[in-house]
């Protein structure tokens, strides 16, 4: 793109670092359309810039620009129908494998993963393997039994275990067996229950009329949490981590990935002038039948009183709360900061 600079210097606050005025100075935000050759094809996009106060200079900081690169390279994908690094991530960690194992596991180097993740576009043959993997299980299990010896005992075993488990019907039953164990303040002094998190996430999807996933995890911690507050128990007996977007249900990417495969849900990346983000949209109907009505409740009160924040706000909220101050990135959170809640 025209008009990029990059610095050394560190920007400071109140500003940005002009480079014709050589120093701080206050900067306003602009888009405006760029192109970007990706893979040898232009890719338009809407970049954002600074435009200094001061001078008229047009620029983009290091941070900028990387933003932007992102942004292009996501409407690549989206026009090739690309799987992303998030989606690529995800079906990793589903198999409990390390990049370096995902990528003997696929029969590729060992740093192309990594690459991949990082942001770097997949050829199209990859693509087509990628696709195969997020699509079944079955897909799964038949790269594995070619490349099996690719991998280590430990890592065989551990790859059979999650094929097993998300194939066959037995994917509830794999959850219970692998993420459950036993109930703690960690767990809102309940053992996780698929069936009830499966339909809170129904529930939430149905009357939000679909909604971005980090707004979804927030909701989800909100529900446990609040009726934590004020029942002493948790709802779906999930534990929840500290990820730099706020409160997450710990391995929330392989339940979305087992209500997608079982069309129960759908999710489409939507990109937006400065960044993307995963939208579901519930395609069944939730049954709250095991629900107390205690739980009805507290769903609906959360509802009501969050249900109208967009993602970043509620992660911004989120992030003012005790729970997530209390406690550093990658924790669980206990249940205990509950008490501090601020609704």
């Amino acid at each position: 793109m025209s008009n990029v600079y990059r610095f050394t210097s560190k920007d400071e606050p109140g500003g940005e670092l002009c480079p014709r005025c050589e120093k701080v100075t206050q900067v306003k935000l602009l888009s405006k359309k760029e192109n970007l050759p990706v893979l040898g094809e232009p890719v338009e996009y809407a970049a954002r810039v600074y435009k200094c106060k001061k001078c008229g200079e047009e620029f983009a900081t290091p941070a900028l620009e990387e933003q932007n690169f992102r942004r292009a390279y996501d409407l690549y994908r989206k026009k090739h129908n690309l799987i992303t690094p998030r989606v690529i991530k995800a079906i990793r960690e589903t198999y409990g494998m390390s990049q370096r194992c995902f990528g003997r596991f696929l029969g590729w180097g060992e740093i192309t993963v990594h690459r991949y993740e990082a942001g770097a576009i997949q050829d199209i043959v990859h693509n087509e393997t990628l696709v195969l993997l997020k699509d079944s299980p079955e897909n799964v299990r038949k790269i594995f039994e070619l490349n099996r010896n690719n991998l280590s005992k430990r890592e065989r075993q551990r790859v059979e275990e999650r094929i097993k488990g998300l194939t066959g019907g037995n994917k509830r039953k794999f959850l219970e067996a692998w993420i459950s164990k036993e109930p703690t303040i960690d767990s809102g002094y309940k053992v996780l229950d698929p069936d009830k998190l499966e339909n809170l996430i129904l529930y939430l999807l149905k009357n939000l009329k679909g909604v971005f996933k980090t707004k979804l995890n927030k909701l989800l911690w909100y529900c446990d949490f609040y009726h934590f507050k004020e029942h002493g128990v948790g709802i779906t007996g999930t534990r929840y981590q500290h990820l730099p977007y706020g409160p997450v249900p710990d391995n929330y990417d392989l339940y979305l990935w087992i209500l997608s495969t079982e069309k129960k849900i759908e999710g489409e990346e939507i990109i937006f002038d400065d960044k993307s983000g995963e939208f579901f949209r519930a395609l069944a109907q939730e049954d709250l039948s095991s629900f107390t009505d205690k739980e009805i409740g507290t769903i609906k009160y959360v509802v009501r009183k969050l249900g109208k924040l967009n993602a970043q706000e509620i992660s911004a909220r989120s992030h003012e709360e005790a729970a997530y101050k209390g406690t550093r990135q990658s924790e669980t959170i206990p249940y205990s900061f509950a008490e501090e809640l601020s609704i």
